[in-house]
């Protein structure tokens, strides 16, 4: 067995069980994505997060050291919610709270040079990952606030000369309704993490294990 003591083993699990969090919603949001872009910077993280995994989960093994398989239930928060933006955000949130765990194990003596490069890959790539969330959830939320409207038609002039028995022309049915743009969601792909959170993911990436 490690000789690492019960409560530091316990915290590297509860971060394997985050990072595994983080594919499978990495996952959802790319299937939502509304561009190329997004959708490749999403399948990025993905990648990130998912080789992050596999590295954590294999130096726990090869310490002899207990392995969970569970995933963080923020998988099953994310489905309750409807919103695109919303997702991001809790996105965020959930890597910000990795980073900073992943910052305080650092600070243990009992980890060797492999676990300490872990937890930095964790801090580095959980930070890059808050910040683009964050400005994308920030940019998608406010397209929801846009009203998109005609331009007002012209009234024509009545030439009557008289000012006091003009009569305005009826422009009813001229002009549409004022639409609201519609936010994209994900599709039913975040569906597939609600029945996992006690097992391994599956994604598109490579099975964070």
């Amino acid at each position: 067995m490690g000789t690492l003591n019960s409560d530091l083993v316990d915290a590297l699990n509860m971060l394997l069980e985050d990072e595994r969090a983080s594919v499978e919603i990495e996952a959802a949001l790319s299937n939502g994505a509304t561009e190329y872009r997004e959708r490749d910077a999403l399948t990025t993280m993905g990648v990130e997060d998912s080789l992050i995994s596999f590295q954590l989960r294999d130096w726990l093994e090869s310490r002899e050291l207990p392995v969970t398989r569970r995933i963080n239930g923020i998988v099953l928060q994310a489905l309750d919610l409807t919103r695109y933006d919303d997702r991001l955000t809790l996105f965020a949130q959930h890597q910000l709270a990795s980073r900073e765990q992943a910052e305080q194990l650092l600070t243990e003596d009992e980890l060797d040079t492999s676990g300490q490069e872990i937890l930095r890959e964790i801090v580095d790539a959980h930070a890059r990952h808050a910040v683009w969330s964050e400005q994308r959830a920030q940019e998608f939320a406010e397209t929801r606030q846009f009203e998109f409207r005609r331009p007002l038609a012209r009234q024509p002039e009545t030439g009557t000369g008289d000012a006091g028995t003009d009569v305005p022309p009826d422009t009813s049915g001229e002009h549409s309704s004022p639409r609201q743009s519609t936010s994209a969601h994900p599709d039913s792909g975040i569906e597939g993490a609600a029945h996992q959170a006690e097992v391994e993911p599956e994604s598109e990436w490579p099975r964070a294990e």
